[in-house]
């Protein structure tokens, strides 16, 4: 019986037994944050007619990503400032608008407003995977009507652009 000691030690040790998979759906990994305006004045108006402050994503891979569970904040330190309702998704090769304005009296509207004097964006995973940063920045003070976008999408790189472009590519 002892003989049996060392190899489930080395069970153990190997990752074999490791702990079960989080419920809900895997993060959405290859999603990132590829466009906001933070002093949105006319560029685009809400479901209400309300020019807010707004974030778009971006899904770079041929599958369609589930959002479901996952973050989005403007204050890395608190990564769960707001939370995707069940359902949410992003198209393949697509693009998600979500209002950033404070007010979560719609489907797509979160908890906090941007500051158009800078602060941070943040996308983390949901609870069960350990709310694991996907994707995160930190932007400067921005100008009326003018958004922060990766060029081209999904890219490293950052410009600001005085024709945003929410909801469609960065061009």
């Amino acid at each position: 019986m002892r003989a049996g000691l060392p190899l489930l030690s080395l069970f153990l040790l190997c990752g074999c037994a490791s702990e079960p998979a989080p419920e809900g759906p895997e993060p959405a990994w290859e999603v990132v944050i590829n466009e906001f305006q933070a002093d949105n004045v006319s560029t685009l108006a809400d479901e209400s007619g309300e020019f807010d402050d707004w974030i778009e994503l971006f899904n770079p891979t041929d599958e369609p990503a589930d959002l479901t569970g996952h973050y989005l904040t403007d204050d890395l330190q608190a990564p769960t400032a707001w939370r995707f309702p069940a359902g949410t998704m992003i198209d393949a090769l697509g693009y998600l608008v979500v209002w950033a304005d404070g007010a979560p009296d719609g489907t797509l509207h979160t908890s906090f407003s941007l500051s158009a004097g800078g602060e941070q964006i943040g996308l983390f995973a949901p609870l069960a995977w350990d709310g694991v940063q996907i994707d995160a920045g930190e932007y400067e003070q921005q100008a009326a009507d003018q958004s922060m976008a990766r060029w081209p999408d999904g890219a490293l790189t950052w410009q600001a652009d005085p024709s945003p472009t929410p909801g469609r590519a960065n061009d």
